[in-house]
């Protein structure tokens, strides 16, 4: 039998972020030329160059060992991503500038600035900055999404906020912006108004609360046809 003692050691990956560390003893029983020993390796979102560990011998009895250090390599499955969080499911029209944030996140470390590209997909009900600024040292930043009050009664839009950096995946999410415009008519004056029966004419102005999007009609009815 030929019995070791063996251990993982960090070379650029690190034991606990990209594997287990491994340590223990084993034996390569008569007969037999080897014996497995596993290292677990560690999945994770992050976006990284390929990296190594060591795996050192020791111990050895029952045969020489001219080399007792292998070398394991992990070759990372994460594409270079951005990925997009607004904070809020939804807002409304009337809470403005600031009326929620988002965060978007590099999975690709925090080594250097990134400049993301930001938009919406309807400008007229929420908007965000043209781009922010991942900062060196960081892999996320915050900012804010402003809501538009407008005076059309067009119930709840959905709006995609989409990010977009070079050589990133890009991402996107949704909020939900809530119409605070009512559809209503309001007519002028309501008393009052005096004119004579021989011809005479009295004007009222009718005025739409919201600005409507399709064309409106208001139909006209007399409380009295005998008088006017």
């Amino acid at each position: 039998n030929v019995t070791f003692d063996y251990a993982t050691s960090d070379a650029s990956a690190l034991a606990g972020s990209d594997y287990t560390a491994a340590s223990g003893s084993a034996t390569i029983s008569s007969g037999s030329l080897s014996v497995p020993i596993t290292v677990s390796i560690l999945d994770d979102a992050v976006s990284e160059p390929t990296e190594t560990f060591q795996l050192t011998l020791s111990n050895v009895v029952g045969v020489a060992v001219a080399d007792g250090v292998a070398i394991g390599t992990i070759n990372d499955d994460d594409a270079p991503a951005l990925t997009l969080t607004i904070a809020a499911g939804s807002i409304s029209e009337a809470d403005g500038a600031g009326a929620t944030t988002a965060t978007v996140t590099r999975n690709t470390g925090t080594s250097g600035p990134l400049t993301v590209n930001l938009s919406s997909s309807d400008t007229s009900e929420a908007t965000s900055p043209a781009s922010v600024v991942i900062p060196d040292g960081a892999s996320s930043v915050t900012f804010d999404i402003d809501a538009v009050d407008d005076f059309i009664a067009d119930g709840t839009r959905i709006v995609t906020i989409s990010a977009s950096a070079t050589g990133h995946a890009g991402a996107s999410d949704t909020v939900d912006v809530t119409d605070n415009d009512v559809a209503g008519v309001v007519v002028t004056p309501t008393s009052g108004l005096q004119t004579s029966e021989s011809g005479g004419t009295a004007t009222f102005t009718v005025v739409l609360t919201s600005q409507p999007q399709p064309d409106v009609l208001i139909r006209m009815v007399s409380s009295d046809v005998s008088e006017g």
